[in-house]
């Protein structure tokens, strides 16, 4: 039977444990809410990034709520 190795899991080791792991449905929240303030509190851009709701490095405008920025369909 195949199994498969750590490095072919989703996940790099995780910092607390140092084991591969895998998201599950109902573990996803706490685990996405942990990375996010530890690279809060480590103070990295992409942290800060996500905490302000913006995806990707260069936005339009800063959040991804409300109406769309850019070409608008004709009436």
């Amino acid at each position: 039977r195949f199994t498969p190795r750590g490095w072919e899991m989703q996940r790099r080791k995780d910092e607390k444990d140092a084991n591969y792991s895998q998201f599950l449905a109902n573990v996803q929240d706490n685990k996405l809410r942990e990375v996010l303030e530890r690279q809060k509190k480590n103070k990295a851009h992409c942290g800060f990034r996500r905490f302000w709701g913006v995806r990707g490095k260069y936005t339009k405008a800063i959040g991804r709520s409300g109406r769309v920025l850019g070409m608008s369909k004709k009436k």
